[in-house]
This record gives structure tokens, sequence and C-alpha cells, in this order.
């Protein structure tokens, strides 16, 4: 706010200036984070005009597009109410509210002052909650570097993407000048702002521009460490289930997103597990869905059904352990890493034009269901009833629920599998207390090690992508299939 008095005093601003800048100081004490220059500037000026709006009589009459946090709307009220105190009696429009709070929601955020990372968490819609972790991907894959965040600086990040959403979305304008122009041209930042906007074009399907992202853009140069290195003081971990198909990869996911002192190297399946192949990538913990008697590498027991909170505080416990047990951390090669990550094309094609979508009006219990599965899949299996039976043994093991999502897993490796498929069941009629679909998947067995990784890649991204799951639960069988076209495209 000092540098927005500058600003202010600049343009020799008088009427109501005292007032108006007080209400901009109430938003930030109120919200909990300060805003930047251009957001703050933007606010003032907002208010300005809002407040000679209103006075005259000009009211807002329309909904706005989006629906703003309810947070924010608490906070507009209250500035509302003091701008027009003088002005008008009884209520302020709805309107108006509603209008202010999107603004407020919408603005750049420069730092926390006390907001919690609770509150952050429920400003940050689910399409945008992994912005900052995608965005770290990205880039480790496009450059070949390593790139590290703390948790303050994922929340901010992500929480100025949600506001750079909201922005797009509502055509609300924002101020710059020229004040990132050095940054924004530096060669190793052009190639960063090229990332985080093809990343807001593919993940969220907005379009942006250089000053839409400076904001993004400085919060992630300011923060992120790069380097061959940071690696050091992170614990290599292996995640083992029966076939690595499903509960494996979603294991993955869940390990890389809550667990950041982790680097899982690789989620795969029962066969890979004896000390001898720990050793040579170098496995600080094994994570497994499976007791494992025969291996010296500490080791987390995962029983079914799935419980997050244990699992999470069981990986806790176990990486203190290590670390107490070391003398100090080291790095392991990272060429232990190199994997071929690329698969055959004419398996994924196949796959892709095999994939089925079947409808029902609402779940039934699960073995007719996987007899239903078993018998519609003609010309990719030998046996309907062998099928059936694989499904149901990888079933006695526990279910696989993508709770968040309402999705369900089925999958299995069977001898009766000529190739690999996968479909989708979904239901008609919409209960918001039941599953929304069932994902199925089938692997030959003995399944070779890339068709494994084409069929997990499904799991990943029933987790990982909005955008995939909200084609398989919606989109006919033609957009299915591009999704899926669109999800193989970088391996293939």
């Amino acid at each position: 706010t000092f540098k927005l008095n500058l600003f202010i005093k600049h343009f020799r601003i008088t009427a109501d200036k005292d007032e108006t800048f007080e209400l901009v100081s109430k938003a930030e004490r109120k919200l909990g984070f300060r805003f930047t220059l251009s957001g703050e500037a933007f606010l003032y000026f907002y208010l300005l005009i809002a407040g000679h709006r209103i006075r005259s009589g000009t009211l807002i009459t329309i909904r706005q597009k989006s629906e703003p946090d309810p947070s924010y709307h608490e906070a507009a009220s209250a500035i509302l109410e003091e701008l027009c105190r003088d002005m008008i009696s009884g209520n302020i429009s709805d309107y108006e509210s509603e209008m202010l709070a999107l603004i407020l929601q919408s603005l750049e955020i420069g730092e926390n002052i006390s907001i919690t990372e609770e509150t952050i968490q429920k400003l940050i819609p689910e399409n945008i909650n992994n912005f900052s972790s995608r965005l770290l991907a990205e880039l480790e894959e496009a450059d070949k570097n390593l790139y590290y965040l703390d948790h303050e600086a994922e929340r901010i990040i992500n929480l100025s993407a949600a506001a750079l959403v909201l922005r797009l979305k509502n055509n609300i304008p924002h101020w710059h000048d020229d004040w990132g122009e050095n940054l924004i041209n530096d060669e190793e930042n052009s190639f960063i702002k090229k990332i985080i906007i093809n990343l807001i074009d593919s993940e969220l399907g907005l379009k942006a521009d250089c000053s839409d992202i400076q904001n993004l853009l400085f919060h992630f140069k300011a923060a992120a460490i790069k380097s061959s290195s940071y690696r050091k003081d992170k614990i290599r971990s292996i995640i083992f289930c029966f076939e690595g198909i499903g509960l494996a990869s979603y294991l993955y996911s869940i390990v890389k997103r809550e667990i950041k002192e982790i680097d899982v190297i690789e989620s795969t399946a029962v066969y890979k597990f004896d000390q001898k192949y720990l050793d040579k990538i170098n496995i600080d913990l094994v994570i497994s869905t499976f007791q494992i008697s025969n291996i010296k590498t500490p080791l987390v027991l995962v029983s079914l059904p799935l419980d997050k909170e244990k699992l999470q505080k069981d990986i806790l416990q176990q990486i203190s352990e290590i670390k107490q047990n070391r003398k100090g951390f080291y790095l392991h090669s990272e060429k232990a890493q190199d994997r071929e990550n690329f698969l055959p094309v004419d398996s994924v094609l196949s796959f892709i034009q095999d994939f089925v979508v079947f409808e029902s009006d609402k779940p039934s219990d699960i073995g007719k269901t996987i007899k239903m599965i078993s018998q519609n899949l003609n010309g990719r299996i030998k046996s309907p009833k062998t099928l059936e039976k694989s499904f149901l043994k990888r079933e006695e093991l526990g279910p696989l629920l993508l709770e968040e999502y309402k999705i369900r897993m089925l999958h299995c490796k069977s001898s009766s599998v000529i190739r690999p498929c996968g479909g989708i069941i979904r239901y008609r009629k919409e209960d918001k207390n039941r599953e929304k679909g069932i994902i199925f998947l089938a692997a030959p067995d003995p399944c070779p090690e890339d068709i494994r990784k084409m069929l997990s890649e499904i799991t990943i991204s029933a987790i990982e992508n909005r955008k995939f799951r909200d084609s398989l639960l919606n989109d006919d069988i033609s957009g299915i299939r591009k999704k899926l076209l669109s999800v193989y495209s970088s391996l293939l």
C-alpha cells in the first residue's frame, strides 16, 4: 500500500483518496494477503468509480458468470457497506456485492499475511489444485533439470493461478505497464513463460498472453529452486501392487501429491520385487500392497480398503527412521532413473480403437457387472469365464475406489486376454451418493512392461486429469478416443 500511495500522489488524485485508500488496506487485512501493486491499483480505481456510480444511482443489475467464494462475499459486503454508508439507506444490491467479490478473488496476490493453508485450499478449485506440481513436471520434462517449490510457494502459485482463471473467464482487466518486460524477454524466462501459457491452455482451456502470466512467473522465479541435486534430500521410493496397473498407479498419484519428501522412482507389478533390483536403482523405501519378507529395504505395507491418513502417517514414520539411520544424505545417480518411456504405437492405437462405453441406469452388484464386461469383449479375449474369474480374483484383494471423484476402477491380468482392452461403464441417472462410473482395464498374463505402463496411464490420468475424467463420463466414443490419443501423445 506504500507504493500505491506514491502512485496515487503521482496522479494527483484528491477526491475520496484517503477513504478509498483505507478500504484497499481493509480488504487486504480481511482476506489475509496483500495484493500486488497492479491489484491494489485496480481495486482502488474500481472503488472510486463504484462510489461515483452508486452515488448517481447507476447500480449493477445482472449476475456475473462466475460465483465467488463466500469469504470474498463477506469481505465485499463489509467494504461496500463502508463505501456507501453516506450515499444510500438500506441494503446494498447483491449484484454489487457479487461483482466486488469477484474482483477481489481475481486480483493478483503479492504475499501471504495471515491466511491459513486450510483457507487457501478452499479457495483453489479442483482443476487448479495441482497446477504448481504439473508446472514443475512440465519444466522437468522440457529442460531435463529438477525444480523444487516449498509448500508455501506451491499454495501461492496455485492461488495465483485460480485468480488468473477468474480474470480470463470474466474478462476482468489488469494493468502492468512495462515493469516486467526485462523478465519476460529474458531467454530462460521466455521458455518458462511458454510452458505456463501452454499449461493454462491444455489443462484449463484458456488463452493467456505474456502480461497475463507475469505475476505467476514472478512468484515461480522467486521461489523455485532449479538444480540437478535437490533430490538428495528426498527418499527414493518404489510402489508395488499385484499387477501394477490400477492400485500402484493410484498410490503413485497420492504419494506424489501428498508427500513432498518422497521421490517415487517407479510404480510397478509384483514380479520386480527382489533386493538386487532395489539396490540397482537405489531404492530407500518400498510401498507395497502385499507383504514382502525377503528384502532388507524398509517397507510400508498398504492395507485395503485404502486409508489415506494411515498411509501418510506410516510413510512419514518410515521417512523419519530412514533419515535418523543415515549419516548424511547422498545424491543417487540419475542414470538409474533413465527408463524407456515410449509406448508401441500399434498397441496404443489398437487399445484406443477397442475402448468401449457401456451405459446403465444405475450401479448393480459388482459380480453381475464383471460378468457383463467379460461377455462383451468379443475378439479381444478367449474365454469370458476365465476373464470373469481373473477380475473376481483381483477384487478379492479389495476394491479400488477413487472416492473424491466417485469412480471405481476394475482391473486384472488374465490368460484369457488376447490384446489389452478397457472401457467405461457410466450411469444415466445421476445420484450424488453413489459412484458415477466404473473404469475397467484388462491386460494379458504375462503382461509386457510397455502394456502395463500403457494401462496404468489410464489410472493416473483418471486421478490427475479433470478433462479426461469429464470426457469418460460425458463424451461420446469419438470424443473419448480423441482424449485418449491426447493422453498418450507424449508417450508415442
